[in-house]
């Protein structure tokens, strides 16, 4: 998946009029109004308003004659409306620093005239700028504020915008289901208030294809597009026509159709110039330059990517700078697989490690990509234990991630069906029409059709809805029930472990002098270490959990008095660093050597230790020269009562067994002298 730039315009605006027409007569009424009482300050304040849509900088200079009179006429109301008008012209000159300043005077004069709805729209407007710099939490705070506050006021027009606002934060932060939920709330209190061919509505529409767009409905989401489009070109709103062009490249992109895609984004990009709007231009420029590293044409790409980065800087905009440099990074690693220059893989690894750094922790998404991407670098660079710890880490962002894509699956079923719902009703709407227009239809028929559409509608409803319920049940409870019964056994295992361990420092130190007690809890403190490292990872490499066994073996030695010897070895044919194994599967069974194989034995002890690989199988064996069958009978009842451990491996192998869908398997052996224990599982790679 490549991560492009997407364009999504809120704010506290409706057109209902082309917007020039509507300053045009604003602009005569100015001319008429030559007194300064607050009747020309409400002018001046709306002409201030309409201009940040097409001429912000005069939106600007309208705003400080508002100021002006504002202070002279003492007007509470006029001031705070100048001040967020200017915030508002800022915002659409990309100048966010001076719009949340401008928005911060406007909120503090709202509260003192105890303005609420005042105060709830510029909170939302603050919330538009922290959604601009991918800080979603913030954005997301600003409108539920504004929500509340619109909710008690009994708003419901501003209460479907918010609705909107918040749907798209929803949306960033991969709540699909969520989000779909919060537009389709939106457009029917549009359609409560008849304002289904109005901006806002328009704005809904074009949101609810940018979430079709991520889903893969890719049909539905250039429908919804061009119902959008088609809002703002009637009201002659250009950002909304800027955007709805830079959506339509995005939806290309992903169809792999890139050639259709830059004349999107070309067509966004001039309209973003011809307003002045830099950083709608920088995002057309950005995802022009991603679309041609689609092409192969490297060089045409870098040329557009590195346009962008001066403009992101200045707008300090470091969300939309990573994504830059991860695009740079991507064109680098593109090239070398084409023409295979390896020092294209060190350009491609600087750049993505800077989009890392610059990456907004909350766009999760986004940062697996890039952690994927620099995995997949290293490992071509040949820097295989590099590659498998960024591997990792993706893999725990990817676990916490899981969660949002089961979502997103629910929520494709959920909008498939409430389209075709739409659809549905679209029809009966349409027959409903015809047969008011025919005067020989007689109102039984009328009626007998509208009764069969609704009856079709609610058995469709009726169906989906269990459809639904039931994939959504199962899809839930089984990565529930699987995840939790492994995430409850490791945590049983780590403590059980844990809790031997700190037994041999005990008695350990009560045995021996202070020296040796200080060089064992040396060695002790970073077996901890290792563990820890590992306690959350579900697969390591062979040669990690070989160190940590060899580490964990030379400290129950020295407690022992070394009444035991060990050794590991590792079949040729098993590269250590790239095979994958649960981590300290084996240390159970080791534990069982020590303690209950070797408690009548003085010394002489042995434990060996071997990874083999017989076909796409590892067997790891444990075997001791402790208690065999002779002595069983004897030790039987001691052994059981104290193999919680080996319980635990056997319960870790059937639940992956469940999980990956393999036949691992843990087998016992009594020999005439001592134990032989068999894990085998099967062959895992890092790549």
């Amino acid at each position: 998946m490549r991560f492009v730039l997407l364009s999504i315009f809120l704010t506290f605006c409706i057109p209902a009029l082309p917007q020039q027409a509507i300053i045009d007569s604003l602009n005569i009424e100015l001319s008429k109004s030559d007194i300064p009482d607050e009747n020309r300050l409400k002018i001046l304040n709306n002409l201030s308003y309409e201009n940040h849509l097409i001429n912000p900088e005069k939106g600007l200079e309208l705003s400080d004659k508002a100021i002006e009179l504002a202070k002279k006429l003492k007007s509470s109301k006029g001031l705070a409306f100048a001040y967020q008008n200017k915030g508002t012209n800022y915002h659409a000159l990309s100048n966010d620093s001076m719009a949340l300043l401008m928005y911060d005077k406007a909120i503090e004069i709202h509260k003192e005239s105890t303005n609420l709805v005042g105060v709830a729209k510029t909170t939302f407007n603050k919330g538009l700028i922290y959604f601009g710099n991918s800080d979603y939490l913030r954005a997301n705070e600003c409108n539920l504020q504004a929500f509340e506050i619109f909710e008690k006021e009994k708003d419901s027009f501003l209460m479907a915008k918010m609705l909107n606002s918040i749907g798209i934060n929803l949306m960033y932060r991969s709540k699909y289901s969520e989000a779909l939920d919060t537009y389709l709330k939106a457009l029917k209190l549009y359609d409560t208030l008849n304002l289904n061919n109005s901006f806002d509505y328009g704005s809904t529409l074009a949101n609810i294809g940018i979430l079709h767009n991520k889903l893969g409905n890719h049909p539905l989401a250039i429908d919804y597009q061009n119902d959008a489009q088609e809002v703002y070109e009637r009201l002659n709103y250009p950002i909304g026509v800027a955007n709805t062009y830079n959506s339509l490249g995005n939806i290309y992109d992903s169809m792999d159709k890139p050639r259709e895609a830059i004349d999107f984004y070309k067509k966004a990009y001039l309209i973003m110039t011809e307003i002045g709007n830099k950083e709608g231009m920088a995002n057309a420029l950005t995802n022009i330059g991603i679309a041609y590293t689609s092409l192969k044409n490297y060089s045409k790409s870098l040329e557009y990517l590195n346009k962008t980065k001066p403009i992101y800087q200045d707008l300090e905009n470091k969300n939309s700078l990573s994504i830059v440099f991860s695009a740079i990074g991507d064109n680098y690693l593109k090239k070398y697989e084409y023409i295979g220059d390896k020092k294209l893989l060190d350009d491609a690894k600087g750049n993505f490690q800077i989009a890392l750094e610059l990456n907004n922790n909350d766009n999760l998404d986004f940062q697996i990509q890039i952690l994927d991407e620099l995995a997949k670098v290293n490992h071509l660079q040949a820097n295989y234990k590099q590659a498998y710890d960024i591997k990792v880490q993706a893999e725990r962002l990817k676990d916490s991630f899981s969660m949002s894509e089961k979502k997103a699956e629910i929520a494709k079923l959920e909008s498939e069906f409430k389209y075709q719902k739409k659809l549905a009703q679209l029809n009966s709407s349409h027959e409903i029409e015809q047969a008011n227009s025919q005067a020989n239809l007689s109102h039984e028929k009328l009626l007998k059709k509208i009764t069969i559409a609704g009856s079709s509608i609610l058995i469709l409803l009726i169906i989906a809805s269990f459809l639904l319920y039931k994939r959504r049940k199962e899809v839930m409870t089984k990565a529930l029930i699987t995840e939790t019964e492994l995430k409850a056994l490791r945590s049983q295992m780590n403590p059980h472990f844990i809790f031997n361990s700190l037994n041999s420092i005990s008695d350990y130190v009560l045995k021996n002098d202070k020296e040796s007690a200080i060089n064992y809890l040396s060695k002790f403190s970073k077996l901890i270490r290792q563990i820890l490292e590992n306690s959350e990872k579900e697969l390591v490499p062979l040669d990690e959990d070989i160190a940590i066994l060899e580490n964990y073996l030379d400290i129950e030695r020295r407690r022992f008095s070394n009444k035991f010897s060990y050794s590991i070895n590792t079949d040729k044919n098993i590269d250590p660093q790239n095979t994958l194994i649960p981590p300290l599967i084996l240390q159970p069974f080791i534990e069982n050597s020590i303690i209950h194989g070797f408690k009548k034995k003085d010394n002489d002890g042995m434990i060996n230790i071997s990874f083999t690989k017989e076909n796409n199988i590892i067997i790891c064996t444990v075997e001791d020269n402790g208690v065999g069958r002779v002595e069983k009978t004897i030790a039987e009842k001691e052994i059981n009562k104290t193999s919680l451990g080996t319980k635990i491996t056997k319960s870790r192998i059937d639940i992956l067994n469940k999980q990956k869908n393999t036949n691992g398997s843990v087998e016992i052996i009594d020999k005439r002298q001592g134990t032989l224990v068999k894990v085998s599982i099967p062959l895992q790679l890092a790549f």
